[in-house]
């Protein structure tokens, strides 16, 4: 009896390799149409939101507004910025979040019996020592007429105002002192804005 040759294909280098070629085709077409239909949004870094919330505030605070302070005010703002920077973080707003909270200006004694040995007040000692930080790390900033100097200080402000409107919120039966608050709150912010041109960015 004759023996039955079993004869065995073998795949060709060739031919594999074209099936690869092609398993690789669909893979980078679906691949692609996934791509196509996820929308591509970058996520914003912390300086974007914050340069953001910047230009929304400075257009409602002051830019839609035709009042700006003359040039030569101005000038003299820049020019006792790093005094009056300090007069507002270490005078100007504690007495704003006290009027806020208590409806009364803070003597040296009432800032002891009111706020530092009272646990009710932490939040406000807290804001308080948060802007003086600040104000440090932004004092050499200032007299150089840098931006970061300028930016230190607007962060102190913005804590004041945000500070200044919970206690509106809170306090709605005797809205009197809050809303005079924040009027100077406001007043300054309006400053800051008049003046930011002025410091230049390092």
């Amino acid at each position: 009896m004759a023996k039955k040759t079993v004869s065995t294909s073998r795949k060709s280098p060739a031919s594999t390799a074209k099936r690869a070629s092609a398993t690789t085709a669909k893979k980078a077409k679906r691949m692609n149409s996934v791509s196509k239909r996820v929308p591509n949004v970058q996520v914003k870094s912390n300086k974007e939101v914050f340069a953001t919330i910047e230009r929304y505030l400075a257009h409602n605070l002051h830019d839609r507004f035709s009042f700006t302070f003359s040039k030569q005010t101005r000038a003299k703002l820049v020019a006792y910025g790093p005094w009056l920077a300090t007069a507002s973080v270490v005078l100007v707003s504690p007495q704003l979040m006290n009027l806020a909270k208590n409806g009364s200006l803070m003597t040296i004694s009432g800032f002891f019996n009111d706020i530092f040995f009272n646990q009710q007040s932490w939040v406000i000692l807290v804001a308080i020592l948060l802007n003086i930080l600040l104000l440090v790390d932004g004092l050499n900033g200032l007299f150089h007429k840098t931006r970061r100097g300028w930016t230190k200080v607007y962060i102190t402000a913005l804590i004041t105002t945000v500070y200044i409107m919970s206690q509106l919120v809170q306090n709605l039966s005797q809205p009197a002192a809050p809303i005079l608050s924040l009027l100077v709150a406001l007043g300054i912010l309006f400053t800051l804005y008049d003046v930011r041109d002025y410091y230049a960015v390092k």
